[in-house]
Protein backbone atom coordinates (compact mmCIF):
# COMPACT_ATOMS: atom_id res chain seq x y z
CA UNK A 1 0.00 0.00 0.00
CA UNK A 2 1.41 3.39 -0.93
CA UNK A 3 1.98 6.15 1.60
CA UNK A 4 -0.74 8.18 -0.06
CA UNK A 5 -3.20 5.29 0.35
CA UNK A 6 -2.20 4.88 4.01
CA UNK A 7 -2.78 8.59 4.62
CA UNK A 8 -6.18 8.56 2.95
CA UNK A 9 -7.19 5.51 4.99
CA UNK A 10 -6.15 7.29 8.20
CA UNK A 11 -8.10 10.39 7.18
CA UNK A 12 -11.11 8.21 6.38
CA UNK A 13 -10.92 6.48 9.77
CA UNK A 14 -10.66 9.85 11.50
CA UNK A 15 -13.62 11.32 9.62
CA UNK A 16 -15.75 8.26 10.38
CA UNK A 17 -14.85 8.51 14.06
CA UNK A 18 -15.70 12.22 14.17
CA UNK A 19 -19.02 11.48 12.45
CA UNK A 20 -19.83 8.81 15.07
CA UNK A 21 -19.02 11.24 17.89
CA UNK A 22 -21.30 13.91 16.43
CA UNK A 23 -24.10 11.35 16.02
CA UNK A 24 -23.67 10.33 19.68
CA UNK A 25 -23.94 13.97 20.73
CA UNK A 26 -27.14 14.32 18.70
CA UNK A 27 -28.60 11.16 20.24
CA UNK A 28 -27.73 12.48 23.71
CA UNK A 29 -29.56 15.74 22.98
CA UNK A 30 -32.58 13.81 21.68
CA UNK A 31 -32.57 11.66 24.82
CA UNK A 32 -32.41 14.78 27.01
CA UNK A 33 -35.32 16.35 25.11
CA UNK A 34 -37.38 13.20 25.63
CA UNK A 35 -36.56 13.25 29.36
CA UNK A 36 -37.69 16.87 29.63
CA UNK A 37 -40.93 16.10 27.79
CA UNK A 38 -41.58 13.19 30.12
CA UNK A 39 -40.89 15.32 33.20
CA UNK A 40 -43.16 18.06 31.89
CA UNK A 41 -45.96 15.54 31.29
CA UNK A 42 -45.56 14.18 34.83
CA UNK A 43 -45.79 17.66 36.34
CA UNK A 44 -48.86 18.51 34.26
CA UNK A 45 -50.48 15.25 35.33
CA UNK A 46 -49.71 16.10 38.95
CA UNK A 47 -51.30 19.53 38.51
CA UNK A 48 -54.41 17.93 37.07
CA UNK A 49 -54.83 15.68 40.11
CA UNK A 50 -57.49 16.87 42.50
CA UNK A 51 -55.23 16.49 45.51
CA UNK A 52 -55.73 19.09 48.20
CA UNK A 53 -52.01 19.21 48.99
CA UNK A 54 -51.26 20.06 45.37
CA UNK A 55 -52.54 23.61 45.94
CA UNK A 56 -49.65 24.18 48.36
CA UNK A 57 -47.07 23.42 45.66
CA UNK A 58 -48.82 25.15 42.78
CA UNK A 59 -46.37 28.06 42.54
CA UNK A 60 -43.30 25.83 42.76
CA UNK A 61 -44.72 23.46 40.16
CA UNK A 62 -45.51 26.34 37.80
CA UNK A 63 -41.97 27.71 38.19
CA UNK A 64 -40.54 24.25 37.55
CA UNK A 65 -42.70 23.86 34.42
CA UNK A 66 -41.45 27.21 33.18
CA UNK A 67 -37.80 26.28 33.73
CA UNK A 68 -38.35 22.91 32.02
CA UNK A 69 -39.89 24.69 29.02
CA UNK A 70 -36.88 27.02 28.76
CA UNK A 71 -34.45 24.12 29.03
CA UNK A 72 -36.41 22.11 26.47
CA UNK A 73 -36.30 25.04 24.03
CA UNK A 74 -32.53 25.33 24.48
CA UNK A 75 -32.04 21.58 24.02
CA UNK A 76 -34.11 21.62 20.83
CA UNK A 77 -32.09 24.55 19.49
CA UNK A 78 -28.86 22.68 20.26
CA UNK A 79 -30.35 19.57 18.67
CA UNK A 80 -30.99 21.43 15.42
CA UNK A 81 -27.44 22.80 15.38
CA UNK A 82 -26.07 19.36 16.14
CA UNK A 83 -28.09 17.85 13.29
CA UNK A 84 -26.39 20.30 10.93
CA UNK A 85 -22.98 19.31 12.34
CA UNK A 86 -23.81 15.63 11.85
CA UNK A 87 -24.68 16.32 8.22
CA UNK A 88 -21.42 18.18 7.70
CA UNK A 89 -19.40 15.35 9.21
CA UNK A 90 -21.30 12.80 7.14
CA UNK A 91 -20.39 14.76 4.02
CA UNK A 92 -16.72 14.92 5.06
CA UNK A 93 -16.67 11.17 5.75
CA UNK A 94 -18.23 10.45 2.36
CA UNK A 95 -15.64 12.65 0.62
CA UNK A 96 -12.82 10.93 2.48
CA UNK A 97 -14.24 7.55 1.50
CA UNK A 98 -14.42 8.52 -2.18
CA UNK A 99 -10.87 9.86 -2.04
CA UNK A 100 -9.63 6.69 -0.39
CA UNK A 101 -11.34 4.53 -3.01
CA UNK A 102 -9.87 6.64 -5.82
CA UNK A 103 -6.36 6.31 -4.40
CA UNK A 104 -6.84 2.56 -4.00
CA UNK A 105 -7.91 2.31 -7.65
CA UNK A 106 -4.89 4.38 -8.74
CA UNK A 107 -2.59 2.09 -6.75
CA UNK A 108 -4.21 -0.98 -8.29
CA UNK A 109 -3.79 0.47 -11.79
CA UNK A 110 -0.13 1.31 -11.07
CA UNK A 111 0.46 -2.25 -9.82
CA UNK A 112 -1.20 -3.67 -12.94
CA UNK A 113 0.93 -1.42 -15.19
CA UNK A 114 4.09 -2.51 -13.39
CA UNK A 115 3.13 -6.18 -13.69
CA UNK A 116 2.44 -5.73 -17.40
CA UNK A 117 5.77 -3.93 -17.88
CA UNK A 118 7.54 -6.80 -16.08
CA UNK A 119 5.87 -9.37 -18.33
CA UNK A 120 6.76 -7.38 -21.46
CA UNK A 121 10.37 -7.01 -20.29
CA UNK A 122 10.64 -10.74 -19.67
CA UNK A 123 9.18 -11.55 -23.05
CA UNK A 124 11.12 -8.98 -25.06
CA UNK A 125 14.23 -8.41 -22.98
CA UNK A 126 15.67 -11.89 -22.80
CA UNK A 127 17.87 -13.13 -25.63
CA UNK A 128 16.66 -16.28 -27.29
CA UNK A 129 18.76 -18.71 -29.31
CA UNK A 130 17.11 -17.46 -32.49
CA UNK A 131 17.87 -13.82 -31.73
CA UNK A 132 21.56 -14.62 -31.17
CA UNK A 133 21.84 -15.80 -34.74
CA UNK A 134 20.56 -12.45 -36.03
CA UNK A 135 22.51 -10.18 -33.74
CA UNK A 136 26.03 -9.18 -34.87
CA UNK A 137 28.85 -10.82 -32.91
Amino acid sequence: MSKRAERTHRVLALQEQLHRIERWKLLDLQRRAAELDSLRDELIAALNDSDTLQVLFLDATARRLKSIAKEADEVRRQEQLQAVRVGEHAMRAACAERLSEAVDKQDARADEKQALADVIDRLVGGATPASRKIAPP
